[in-house]
């Protein structure tokens, strides 16, 4: 009993200096991004660093491109008196490369490495220089390896105590805010602009939600929050899996978790985030079923500054799609030359790109070449398929090694499927740059269903080769959506929805089809995702959609 009551009085006494420290003293021109794995090198990464670098074009930080005046443009149009942000912070995680833990001095040095390396662009390597690391000892508990059951709201829950190391990394630094504002309001004053208080916005870009209620309880509601959404972390797949569970104990349990545990919680979370941006239209529909309340101070405020033709008059929840980034496509002099379907060793050369997880369906792509190979013997006497794919541990390398043995057992002397699919494991970056600009390959195959967004697929686009896509997700919806903005409703690429539809769409694009028909396809596909999908596109949108937030904030 004694120690309930301690706990009850610590809490009470954390929650009375957090709400005395910090609802005065929050930066209102500073932003602040949840984002641990800022090194990580995926599409989440990119979408980070664009973000912070459109943020920056307001100070006049990093070079000067067309991606960055995008940036400017969109800044002027979203409001024309939004002050640029004097202080960008990223909580991220202690990186230990090779074992060894990098230094709080050491750590912009070598994020700005990885970045560089990883993404190639100089750009993003001021980004990071100009940008306030903060790193957070609690951000392994977000990893769900360390979860054997109840996977996700342990998962979630840990977003709490990541929230409450920011605050108390805040509270400690505001304590002495405070005292210093007793000695001298002259020395605090400096104290405060050289970087110590509490941002005012904080941005969850890499799906932390249940931090961003954590941290406006913390600072008495007077934190701004938005959260750029990848990905659902409750869908409604999920509840469809565990409502179709054999084992009917099971199935009781897991119904009961997805909808009285993890829905409920994912929603109030959602219910205390002020600005949602997605990245695809698949996950719009999705984020606007289970994100579909706001608290009534937030409705207010946007209906007295958004624009009433945006649909929030009706009191519908505003939630843009910024699809991210997936290169600098406007900067380049020229979009890249078409590879030649009229020759059938391009036309008939396929590649794919993704890690070798289950969800990626290698395992189709595998069967569906043997089957043609098989079958369209004679008219694909050129037909190869080359998988680029990473692995990221022992389960991910005997997946592959599954996959070798699958194909070499449909491997026959009439049809050797083991001569013709081949696999390239942990490429560096650029080699598969190379190989999508090179000319050689011709097609690309994506076979994963209700894949949210699908950058392999706009930089295969991009780079002139003709995508064959499963017809769902972000590839049905966005990318080759003809309809959707498209300057014409002509067909953007090739979609299956079955495994036998995929077999039909490789000898579709292999020899069935004029090469007429096939070029007018790269050539529609490549100027939609060069327009669409570039850094500068994504520099707009995400102005736009973060301008009332930064607005609302500077105000306070």
């Amino acid at each position: 009993m004694l120690w309930a009551v301690t706990v009850v009085l610590a809490t009470a006494l954390f929650w009375a200096l957090a709400i005395a420290i910090l609802a005065n003293t929050g930066d209102g021109n500073a932003v602040a991004f949840l984002h641990p794995s800022c090194a990580g090198g995926g599409g989440g990464e990119r979408v980070l660093w664009c973000a912070v670098h459109a943020l920056l074009q307001r100070r006049g930080v990093g070079a000067s491109n067309e991606a960055l005046e995008g940036a400017r443009s969109a800044a002027s149009d979203a409001s024309s008196d939004l002050p640029p942000p004097r202080r960008i912070v990223v909580y991220t995680q202690r990186y230990r490369p090779h074992g060894k833990s990098v230094s709080a001095s050491d750590l912009s040095s070598y994020i700005r490495e990885c970045v560089v390396q990883q993404f190639g662009e100089e750009t993003f390597a001021a980004a990071v220089s100009a940008v306030e690391l903060i790193p957070l000892w609690t951000t392994p508990l977000l990893e769900p390896r360390r979860y054997p059951v109840l996977t996700l709201l342990l998962q979630t829950l840990a977003g709490g105590v990541v929230a409450l190391e920011i605050a108390l990394r805040h509270l400690r630094n505001l304590a002495w805010y405070a005292i210093g504002n007793r000695l001298s309001a002259n020395l605090s004053r400096r104290w405060h602009l050289s970087g110590g208080g509490m941002p005012a916005v904080l941005i969850d870009s890499v799906g932390v939600p249940f931090a961003l209620p954590c941290l406006k309880a913390f600072t008495a509601g007077r934190l701004y929050t938005a959260a750029y959404v990848h990905y659902p972390l409750v869908s409604g797949e999920m509840e469809v899996a565990a409502a179709a569970s054999r084992q009917r104990f099971g199935k009781r349990w897991r119904l009961l978790y997805y909808r009285w545990l993890l829905l409920p919680l994912y929603e109030r979370c959602g219910q205390f985030t002020d600005v949602v941006m997605v990245n695809s239209s698949w996950t719009q529909a999705h984020m606007r079923h289970r994100w579909r309340r706001w608290s009534s101070r937030l409705r207010n405020a946007w209906l007295a500054s958004a624009d009433p033709k945006a649909g929030a008059d009706a009191g519908e929840r505003p939630m843009s799609v910024v699809y991210p980034p997936c290169g600098p496509f406007e900067e380049a002099a020229a979009p890249a030359p078409l590879p030649d379907l009229s020759c059938d060793t391009v036309r008939q050369r396929w590649m794919s790109i993704g890690q070798f997880r289950p969800e990626k369906r290698h395992a189709l792509q595998a069967d569906a070449f043997a089957t043609a190979l098989e079958r369209y013997r004679q008219q694909v006497p050129h037909l190869q398929l080359t998988m680029f794919g990473g692995v990221r541990n022992g389960v991910d390398r005997a997946r592959v090694t599954q996959l070798q043995h699958r194909v070499a057992s449909c491997s026959r002397a009439e049809c050797p499927t083991a001569e013709r699919v081949h696999f390239v494991v942990n490429a560096p970056r650029a080699t598969i740059e190379r190989a999508l600009r090179s000319g050689e390959y011709g097609v690309y195959v994506h076979t994963m269903r209700d894949e949210h967004f699908g950058i392999s697929i706009v930089e295969a686009a991009a780079a002139g080769l003709l995508v064959v896509a499963h017809a769902s997700g972000g590839a049905r919806a966005d990318i080759l959506n003809a309809h959707d903005g498209g300057d014409s409703p002509e067909p953007l690429g090739l979609l299956f929805h079955t495994d036998a539809e995929l077999v039909e769409r490789i000898a579709d694009a292999a020899f069935r089809l004029p090469p007429s028909v096939l070029q007018a396809m790269q050539q529609r596909a490549q100027r939609r995702c060069r327009a669409r999908f570039s850094d500068a596109a994504f520099c707009r949108a995400f102005w736009h959609g973060i301008a009332p937030l930064l607005l609302a904030a500077a105000a306070t």
